[in-house]
């Protein structure tokens, strides 16, 4: 398996996803502009999307609440980032506003199933997918995960094994 490859047909995957409206994503996805436009200037089926309607008022509003956390932002984007595979970098900036979203993350990116995160994750950032031995749900490893680093996030328990909530967190 190529990581490259691999890498690339995950971001054009996710990118193609946005675009038909099945992503529920801020604006250019996390990205900067100038990223996301290059991105879709390399797909001719995609070079001439443009968001209009309903569609870019709930992406700008989406973009809006993203500034508004772009502290908790940074933090997942910079763990994905000490996992990611060559090339992953975008990525790493696009999972990170999905998790900031309202429903499940491969929901959010716009994945037809919580097996193809899993993929993606594998594929994208493989010391972290193996870090999840408990297949734990994506967003909640996230801060899972910030939170044992000692980061700002509070552990609502010291073991998931004693939550009261742990059937809310795992599959």
């Amino acid at each position: 398996m190529d990581p490259a490859r691999e890498v690339s047909h995950w971001l054009h995957h996710l990118l193609q996803a946005f675009v038909a409206g099945r992503a529920a994503l801020p604006l250019y996805m996390g990205l900067d502009a100038a990223l996301f436009n290059r991105l879709l200037a390399s797909d001719p089926a995609l070079a001439s999307w443009q968001p209009a309607g309903p569609a870019l008022a709930a992406m700008q509003l989406r973009a809006e609440l993203l500034a508004m956390r772009q502290h908790e932002w940074q933090q997942i984007r910079d763990l994905l980032l000490g996992h990611a595979a060559p090339g992953a970098a975008p990525l790493a900036e696009i999972l990170a506003a999905g998790a900031l979203g309202f429903h499940h993350l491969w929901e959010d990116l716009g994945l037809a199933c919580r097996p193809d995160l899993k993929r993606l994750m594998q594929d994208c950032f493989p010391s972290l997918e193996r870090l999840n031995v408990q297949q734990m749900r994506w967003k909640k490893f996230f801060y899972r995960q910030l939170c044992q680093a000692g980061g700002e996030y509070v552990c609502r328990a010291p073991s998931c094994d004693e939550c009261p909530e742990r059937a809310a967190c795992f599959e």
